[in-house]
């Protein structure tokens, strides 16, 4: 079993119960890992605090990269499917490997880059 945090940015209007409720009960979400709540509140990467909101414990017995590519693909699916309608914003999820190897993914506002209109 890998475990994979997902962290949101507090910019985010997303609620960790509905995220997780949501996750939990789509098949397709739940095939590849289970969501739950996080024992901590808040991390910091860099300078952006983020909330780290859940855990998604793989359910697949394969590699953890295989597993975390997996993970990845379905929540960003999965975000844009149930909570881009929710946001004033598109989203974007980065990965960030830690020095103990564990996968964190970011979901934050994704940038406009879009150059201003004259």
């Amino acid at each position: 079993m890998n475990e994979i945090k997902v962290v949101f940015s507090p910019k985010l209007d997303i609620d960790p119960a509905e995220f997780i409720a949501l996750w939990n009960e789509t098949a397709e979400c739940r095939e590849v890992a289970e969501a739950q709540l996080s024992q901590q509140a808040r991390t910091q990467f860099s300078d952006v605090p983020l909330k780290v909101i859940v855990i998604l414990t793989s359910l697949a017995n394969i590699g953890v990269t295989i597993t975390t590519n997996i993970v990845s693909n379905r929540l960003d699916e999965f975000l844009k499917n149930k909570f881009v309608d929710k946001q004033e914003q598109s989203l974007q999820c980065k990965e960030v490997i830690q020095e103990d190897g564990s996968t964190i993914i970011k979901v934050l506002p994704k940038k406009d880059d879009t150059p201003p209109s004259e």
